[in-house]
């Protein structure tokens, strides 16, 4: 979708919008889309998509001694966040925060002292502690839950926030009310990663124990708070509208049972994905060039 909105205004993403925010891999793209090579934008979407396509076995590789672990201990970490690192390290290097000429925001959550984080530019700015290595902003937002073990980071273990932010538009709407005390004229766009919503039967429901829950409640968790920010951001915007007048525009896939682990890097699946979301892109053309027409 991003390299889709690249393509049509013939823009880069970081010279459509003024503030971008972005959790999970939407820290990886964020950072992406917005760190510099000279006086221009590094990446374009599509150059990023090849972090997927070229390296994703690398950063879902099971070592010998996980795959034990996870035997031994059930449902044990499956991944080295250290692969990750090393990848994200080839495209961001050594730098840092600051380097960030755009306003980004990107949440993390802090296990060990239990409190939601904000990885800001404007924070960076001012004061040299929140000036974190880009590699490491990446690591801390994408220790996704039982794929990585939190990552440590100065006095901090960091998970991946969506478990409270999946949807991180709100995050970014809140920023620009902070510097504008006015977003009603704003423009938002959200883009999910795509999501598979299993519907449960009653009986099924009530059957479930302590082992059942646990399986269940963090993706119901997070789609709760995607849906939530999705409806709250779509009230406040896009109220008494009508649809080519919308300030708020949200694009999520619906995905089928088969693309639903996000560890899946068989070529098959990836380029799967990109089939659906190219089809998507089709179905909803005038919902895309309503949105672009606004940014151009």
């Amino acid at each position: 979708m991003l390299e889709y909105i690249e393509k049509e205004t013939g823009k880069r993403i970081a010279d459509l919008f003024d503030v971008i925010a972005g959790t999970s891999t939407g820290a990886i793209l964020t950072l992406g889309l917005t760190i510099l090579k000279g006086d221009k934008p590094a990446y374009t979407a599509k150059e990023l998509k090849s972090i997927y396509f070229n390296y994703g076995k690398q950063i879902f590789k099971k070592s010998i001694l996980s795959v034990c672990h996870h035997l031994i201990s059930l449902g044990a970490i499956r991944y080295d966040i250290q692969n990750l690192k090393k990848v994200v390290e080839s495209y961001f290097g050594k730098a840092t925060l600051r380097e960030i000429q755009k306003d980004i925001i990107i949440p993390a959550y802090d296990l060990r002292n239990r409190k939601a984080v904000f990885f800001e530019t404007q924070y960076a700015k001012n004061e040299e502690q929140y000036n974190y290595k880009l590699v490491d902003i990446i690591c801390a937002a994408a220790a996704a839950p039982t794929y990585f073990r939190p990552y440590s980071l100065n006095n901090s273990m960091f998970v991946d926030a969506g478990i409270y932010a999946n949807n991180s538009a709100v995050y970014g709407m809140i920023e620009l009310l902070e510097r504008t005390h006015d977003c009603r004229d704003a423009l938002v766009v959200s883009l999910g990663t795509g999501q598979y919503l299993p519907k449960y039967k009653k009986n099924e429901i009530d059957s479930w124990g302590l082992m059942m829950w646990a399986r269940r409640i963090i993706d119901i968790g997070m789609t709760g708070q995607s849906q939530m920010a999705d409806y709250q951001l779509n009230n406040f915007l896009n109220m008494d509208k009508k649809k080519e007048d919308y300030h708020y525009h949200r694009f999520q896939i619906k995905l089928p049972k088969n693309y639903m682990q996000m560890d899946n890097i068989k070529p098959e699946n990836l380029r799967g994905l990109e089939r659906l979301t190219e089809q998507y892109i089709k179905k909803n053309k005038q919902k895309f060039d309503t949105m672009i027409s606004k940014l151009i």
